[in-house]
């Protein structure tokens, strides 16, 4: 997977969702729980057939989440005050429990990463993806097993000077997942990440 970022393109939205609220405070210690959706949804816009539809929560304030349909889904999340960025992808239905959760934070040297598979509720299984963000050497991923969502660090890529992380999901069926976003800074100490903002979650 050649991971490519494309910003969001206001006015060409298949679907506009309004940034959310901030989320409550999560130590960077602890692991991230469920998100809870806030916000206002907007009306949505006309699809422009000639063009791909480029899909997501486009506006002025962050967390902003948008969603390409490129052969998969190619979600990003940006912040410019981020320092940590957190795509949640979650089941509908009987797998409302089962979820793969995507964490990244940037580092002294490196970003880290780290994919989390939850069934049930229950973390069952951790991909550590640190240090592999951008390295074309080294890879590291794999498949939910209910959501038949696949991802890899070689899907992940970050611009530190907008903000900006973006994360490729192959493999599932439209309707199938719900995708959220949330970021966090460091508003006090370096690495010790301040409250969790997330965005309104985009349904597949």
């Amino acid at each position: 997977m050649t991971p490519t970022t494309r910003r969001p393109v206001i006015g060409l939205a298949a679907l506009v969702l309004i940034v959310a609220a901030c989320g409550t405070q999560v130590p960077s210690t602890a692991t991230p729980g469920p998100f809870e959706p806030t916000g206002t949804a907007a009306t949505p816009a006309p699809v422009t057939p000639s063009e791909p539809p480029d899909q997501g929560n486009v506006g002025s304030r962050y967390p902003e989440l948008s969603v390409e349909v490129t052969n998969g889904y190619l979600v990003s999340v940006t912040d410019p005050e981020a320092k940590a960025w957190r795509f949640d992808i979650r089941g509908n239905g009987i797998l409302a429990e089962d979820r793969l959760e995507v964490f990244v934070e940037v580092g002294d040297v490196a970003p880290g990463a780290e994919a989390r598979i939850y069934m049930r509720g229950a973390l069952v299984d951790i991909f550590d993806m640190n240090g592999m963000i951008g390295d074309e050497t080294v890879s590291a991923g794999g498949c939910h097993p209910t959501l038949k969502v696949c991802f890899g660090s070689d899907g992940l890529s970050i611009d530190p000077d907008t903000g900006r992380v973006t994360l490729r999901l192959e493999q599932f069926e439209p309707g199938s997942v719900a995708i959220q976003g949330a970021t966090a800074g460091w508003p006090n100490e370096p690495f010790i990440l301040g409250p969790w903002r997330t965005t309104e979650p985009f349904s597949t």
